[in-house]
């Protein structure tokens, strides 16, 4: 399997330049960032979806400080 995670998240960023409102591009891009280790982003996306209305990502980061 080849991972794309960049792509992934140029992907979600240009959905959520569409519509900042789009709580699954936040999510996609969260669980990218957390592929790659970056856990200031993760953590900022997950939140976002969660202010979106999409909470149990960020529950669980929050609670287990791993992602999903």
């Amino acid at each position: 399997i080849i991972h794309q995670y960049d792509k992934a998240i140029s992907d979600a960023t240009e959905a959520i330049k569409i519509d900042p409102n789009r709580y699954m591009a936040y999510i996609l891009r969260a669980i990218s960032y957390c592929k790659q280790g970056q856990n200031d982003l993760t953590y900022s996306d997950f939140k976002r979806a969660c202010e979106l209305g999409k909470c149990e990502y960020f529950e669980k980061y929050k609670d287990d400080g791993i992602c999903p």
